[in-house]
């Protein structure tokens, strides 16, 4: 029984840190677009918590957006986000917690350099998902000025934070 409620908690936790992740936006200086976490929670959960908890805590998170509550970036929902040009980018963070599985066994001491590298390999994965849904969908030219480059201080900034979340996660369980 202890291993079910433990799964459930992982579930709702994810789910909850997904849906509030979007609720806010980090402004930093110097960087054009405000930075918002859920690709963040998308891979450090999956890490932390076990892959298939922390995975269908990502599903119910866009399960929730699905049925209409507000839980995506800017308090979007329904079915438009999913077809539009963040489609990818939502079906996605269902990959990066599958892909976690893999990464999982590929960490090692020291582990923050590892952890950072699975962020950076992560945000890669979701940025070609992404791009290849919007690309699919032929509703605007991909281009490294406006698709890719403005992203890429906030894929840095989301790496150190996931990065040091995991650390203190692991340390304080005392997991090496």
């Amino acid at each position: 029984m202890k291993n079910y409620g433990r799964f459930a908690i992982e579930l709702l936790v994810t789910a909850l840190l997904m849906s509030a992740s979007g609720q806010f936006q980090i402004e930093i200086i110097g960087i054009a677009l405000p930075i918002t976490l859920q690709s963040m929670f998308a891979i450090l959960l999956p890490l932390i918590f076990r892959t298939t908890s922390a995975s269908l805590g990502i599903l119910l998170y866009l399960s929730f957006a699905l049925a209409g509550i507000p839980v995506l970036a800017g308090g979007a929902s329904g079915v438009e986000p999913f077809l539009g040009n963040s489609g990818g980018y939502l079906i996605g963070f269902v990959a990066l917690g599958a892909a976690s599985h893999f990464w999982k066994a590929w960490i090692k001491t020291p582990r923050f350099v590892y952890v950072f590298a699975v962020f950076f390999f992560q945000h890669v994965l979701l940025t070609v998902l992404g791009l290849s849904w919007i690309a699919l969908l032929d509703t605007s030219t991909i281009a490294w000025s406006t698709h890719i480059a403005p992203f890429i201080p906030g894929l840095v900034v989301k790496g150190c934070i996931g990065t040091a979340l995991a650390e203190a996660y692991f340390r304080a369980l005392k997991i090496k």
